[in-house]
């Protein structure tokens, strides 16, 4: 008895549920299958150490904010450049002299052993001449900017939404928290720094089921990032950072409602 009871509540419980809570409307099969899959991906996230790689070697781990022991002790003295942010450096350098991209840029990535096949790796010019007319505080007000007009347009998305106004101040405080990665003008250079905010402002204003194209869109971005990706190409995921803590906003009802339905 008190298993069918249980079992016509939960019924009783999703019928009454709005549509736009996805798991509350599962059987309970799916929902104890994705909660599962959800503990084993959590416990090897939490188990795998940040030096691993495909092939065994030790990764090397950026060190974002604590000096090494060599390090210059200077204090208007510049932090050592990863090896990309050196190359747009560079390339940037030569535009503000005059230079034409296309003119140098094969012999720089050629410099630096980067590929020149497929066509793609060449990427187009368009952020490098950007940053040499404006300069670094011409790209500071820029970031700031596209920060503001990305969390605008995400409280009207959210607004807009079904179930989004109800968290819709949470929602888009987190997307203020994600989007100030691209305040870092460390790496301003990056195309991958100002891809994730125009990705984040164009997925705000796409009149569709958001949670849908959110879960495609980093489910399949996580999956190229594990198939293409290398441990030095640690800031790709600044193209899904900005808006990817949106998502969090929405993670106490859906754990609940899946929980409720795998019982």
């Amino acid at each position: 008895m008190g298993g069918s009871d249980a079992g016509t509540d939960r019924l009783t419980d999703g019928a009454a549920a709005p549509a736009w809570d996805r798991f509350t409307h599962w059987g309970p099969w799916p929902a104890r299958v994705l909660l599962a899959v959800v503990a084993v991906l959590l416990v090897l996230a939490a188990l795998t150490p940040l030096t691993a790689t495909q092939n065994g070697a030790p990764a090397e781990v950026p060190e974002m904010s604590q000096p090494g022991e060599n390090a210059p002790t200077d204090p208007d003295a510049r932090p050592e450049r990863d090896k990309d942010l050196a190359f747009y450096d560079r390339v940037i350098g030569r535009i503000g002299g005059g230079e034409s991209y296309y003119d140098f840029i094969i012999e720089e990535q050629r410099a630096s052993d980067y590929p020149l096949r497929p066509g793609v790796t060449v990427r187009l010019p368009t952020l490098a001449y950007i940053h040499a007319w404006l300069g670094k505080t011409g790209m500071i007000v820029v970031a700031i900017a596209l920060l503001f007009a990305t969390v605008w347009a995400w409280w009207r998305r959210l607004g807009d939404e079904p179930g989004g106004a109800r968290v819709r101040i949470l929602g888009t405080a987190l997307m203020l928290m994600g989007g100030s990665l691209g305040l870092n003008r460390a790496f301003f250079v990056l195309h991958e720094l100002w891809a994730g905010m125009l990705v984040a402002l164009g997925w705000a204003g796409w009149k569709s089921p958001a949670g849908t194209t959110g879960t495609f869109l980093y489910l399949g971005y996580g999956l190229a990032f594990m198939l293409a990706g290398r441990e030095n190409n640690f800031y790709w995921g600044a193209v899904v950072a900005p808006a990817m803590f949106v998502g969090l906003a929405f993670l106490p009802m859906a754990l609940r409602s899946l929980v409720r339905s795998a019982r």
